[in-house]
Parts: structure tokens; C-alpha cells; sequence
């Protein structure tokens, strides 16, 4: 289903840097205006008009026929649904291992809330448990299946088998020099690794996301290196930015929008 579970907790986690605020969400919008909800979530947002309010910072998305067809920073007029919460509630939900669960936990404690407008939709949200029931199953692990019984054949003994021995020589190998133009970067849980990297003109920084919650990252570079910006890859998958002039600026994290990095080419 592509993260559209997550689509809200990964547009929410944008309102850390307020002054980047803006940049982050347009940058986010592209990877899921389009894209089709599955069953269980089209049933309660199909064609809506939502306010997201975290704090002091709103997002507004519209649905039609069971896709998200706009992602912006500015608040809707004429919602049909208003969702509240905070910023330490979203951290909480995107830090856990088990986020979809976490998620039920916050809306049954009341951590998040939401006010339908309008009398289909007050009837549709007026039953917290169920909104609050399908996303927590949406979380769940399927079940495994039983494992079966092997039987292991009892084996005779084999024979030691004597060989001669033959002398190998060793090729000497070549040493392999590193690329001292390429730079990489690990995106943790934690953040980027390192935090600060100098590098020089016409050098390029691999960007390699190596965590697994959450499992998708996006590169967005600010300031004087806005065109260092990647679409959202998964663990393991990298991107890469070859720098062609002396700069100095910030690279940050377009899911954990609190994790950035300084970067200066000279």
C-alpha cells in the first residue's frame, strides 16, 4: 500500500522545523497526491477535506473517490473533518517499533482527536473504538504458519578420505584505492552519520538509509542546496549528489525532519 497508512504521521512529523516547514511538505506532497488508499482506510477518507492541526501548525488534505489528490500547508476552508494532536504525540507514534499500534493506543487515550463536520460524517466518526479498532489492526502481524514436524534420516559415518596436499601459492593482490571524492552518509533512527561533513568541489555524498523504523527516507537540502533533494527510497536503497560549487548549507531528513546535517563544499 505504499506508506498511505502512514501519510498522515509522516506529514505531521514536518512541523519540527517551522522555518523548513513549508519546504517539507511540498517536497513530501508529490509521493502521495495520487496514490489509491486501501479498503479499510478509503471506507472512513474517502472524499474529505482534512485539517491537521499539530500545535500551533495545520495541514490540509483532500481525498476524492478514495485518493489523496492534494497535500498542503495552509489550512482548508470548508473541512469535513478536523484531526487534533501534538508534536510529542506524533514522535511517539514514528519512534515506536510497532507504530500503527501505537497510533490505536493514542487515539484511545485521547492523544489525538477529531471533530466530523457535517451529519454523515458526525455519524461515520461517532464510534471512537472502531476508528480507533482499524487502524490497530491494520498494525497487526498476519499469522505464521504451524510449523511441521521433520523427521531427520540417521546417517552412517563417513569415512575420513585422505587427500594430498598441494601447495597454493598466493597471487598478491592489488591494493584497491578508496574514493576519496565520494562521501558516504548513513541515515539512522538517530539521525545522519556524520552530522557534519566538509567536502570539496566536484565531490559526491552517497546518502544510504540504513534503518528500519521507519523503513523510508527522502534527502531535502535547503538553502543553497535545494537541488539535493531525492524522492523516498527504502532500507538499504541510497542517493546520491555530486556538488559543483563551494556552499555552505543544511541536508535534512524529509521523514525525520528533526534529523539534519551541515554540509560546506569548498
Amino acid at each position: 500500500m505504499k506508506y498511505t497508512i502512514l501519510l498522515l504521521l509522516i506529514i505531521l512529523s514536518a512541523t519540527a522545523l517551522a522555518a523548513d516547514f513549508r519546504v517539507q511538505v511540498e517536497n513530501i506532497a508529490p509521493e502521495f497526491e495520487g496514490q489509491q488508499m486501501p479498503k479499510p482506510v478509503a471506507v472512513l477518507f474517502d472524499n474529505q477535506r482534512i485539517n491537521i492541526h499539530v500545535d500551533d501548525v495545520t495541514v490540509g488534505i483532500i481525498t476524492e473517490n478514495s485518493l489523496v489528490t492534494t497535500v498542503q500547508t495552509n489550512e482548508l476552508t470548508k473541512p469535513t473533518l478536523n484531526i487534533y494532536t501534538t508534536e510529542a504525540t506524533v514522535t511517539k507514534i514514528l519512534e515506536s517499533k510497532q507504530p500503527l499500534v501505537e497510533l490505536q493506543k493514542a487515539l484511545k487515550n485521547k492523544d489525538i482527536t477529531y471533530k466530523a463536520v457535517g451529519f454523515f460524517n458526525k455519524i461515520k466518526f461517532s464510534f471512537t473504538s472502531i476508528f480507533a479498532r482499524m487502524f490497530g489492526g491494520l498494525g497487526s502481524q498476519p499469522d505464521l504458519p504451524e510449523e511441521k514436524e521433520v523427521k531427520v534420516e540417521k546417517k552412517e559415518p563417513v569415512k575420513d578420505i585422505k587427500v594430498k596436499e598441494i601447495e597454493v601459492k598466493e597471487e598478491k593482490k592489488e591494493e584497491v584505492k578508496e574514493d576519496e571524492s565520494l562521501h558516504i552518509v548513513e541515515m539512522t533512527a538517530k539521525g545522519f552519520l556524520p552530522k557534519t561533513l566538509k567536502i570539496n568541489v566536484g565531490d559526491t555524498v552517497k546518502w544510504e538509509l540504513a534503518r528500519t523504523n521507519p523503513n523510508i527516507g527522502m534527502v531535502v537540502g535547503a538553502q543553497l542546496c535545494r537541488d539535493a533533494k531525492s524522492k523516498i527510497f527504502k532500507n538499504g536503497e541510497t542517493y546520491e549528489y555530486t556538488f559543483t560549487k563551494p556552499v555552505k548549507c543544511t541536508i535534512v531528513d524529509g521523514i525525520l525532519t528533526t534529523q539534519t546535517m551541515k554540509l560546506e563544499v569548498e
